[in-house]
């Protein structure tokens, strides 16, 4: 699966190595100060790799976790290392949506096409994003070390509200965002800043690429102090965003 980085993610990453880039990574939320933190990590056999520290947009392909449910991914999952979470053993790690489904029209996100809409599913617990916020649930429990490994599935739904190929009312092809935030059941620790899932949706590699760097450049402040770093890191965002790697199962 492709996914494309930032240029928070590639300077945290510029010092592994060049298989290390072209991974399939995950969204690491850990806590820092009263607030949880939202980076990029990615498994080594079972290790957990810190990828980024800082990292809030993530592009996924749907469709290809499984061909036979081509509006479907199961990615970015939720990928914590040992201690991210100190004290929070048996917490909840929970989502909310911050907006409603968008759509890509070339130069920004607008409202979906066809009436499409996202559902959120994880075990029994589903939620349908469409125009309105509806609410989230916990989807993950921090483990004893305090980490956390979680995957929900996000489906793309076409006006009927399923995800069925060929029944005529199918998803718009394109380019789709959906804007969360991550929250736990912890004492006193503050949600995380806005995140950003840019789902591709039968649409080209160029678009895609397109619309990850419009949501990088209009939506997701860098950290301060990074604007030396981005200049001297120039070189290795072109290289990166070319890079890709199936997902492998966790």
């Amino acid at each position: 699966m492709r996914f494309k980085y930032s240029i928070v993610t590639i300077l945290g990453v510029a010092a592994f190595s060049g298989a290390a880039l072209g991974a399939h990574v995950d969204i690491r939320p850990y806590l820092t100060d009263g607030k949880i933190t939202v980076g990029a990590a990615e498994l080594a056999g079972s290790t957990v790799v810190p990828v980024a520290d800082h990292q809030q947009v993530f592009g996924a392909e749907l469709g290809e976790d499984d061909p036979g449910q081509p509006f479907m991914s199961e990615d970015p999952g939720f990928l914590a290392e040992t201690g991210a979470f100190p004290d929070g053993a048996g917490k909840l790690i929970a989502w909310t949506a911050l907006d409603g489904l968008k759509y890509w029209n070339g130069s920004g996100f607008g409202t979906v096409p066809s009436g499409e809409s996202l559902q959120i599913t994880k075990g029994s617990q589903s939620t349908n994003i469409a125009s309105l916020l509806p609410a989230g649930f916990a989807f993950g429990t921090i483990h004893a070390d305090g980490g956390l490994h979680e995957h929900m599935t996000f489906e793309l739904l076409g006006a009927d509200g399923n995800p069925i190929p060929g029944d005529g009312v199918e998803p718009a092809a394109g380019i789709y965002l959906l804007t969360l935030q991550l929250g736990t059941t912890m004492d006193g620790v503050a949600p995380s800043d806005p995140i950003w899932l840019v789902y591709n949706n039968g649409d080209t590699e160029e678009n895609h690429d397109l619309a990850v760097e419009w949501v990088e450049r209009h939506l997701a402040p860098e950290p301060a102090g990074l604007i030396g770093l981005m200049l001297a890191g120039a070189v290795l965002i072109r290289g990166a965003r070319n890079r890709g790697a199936r997902h492998a199962a966790a």
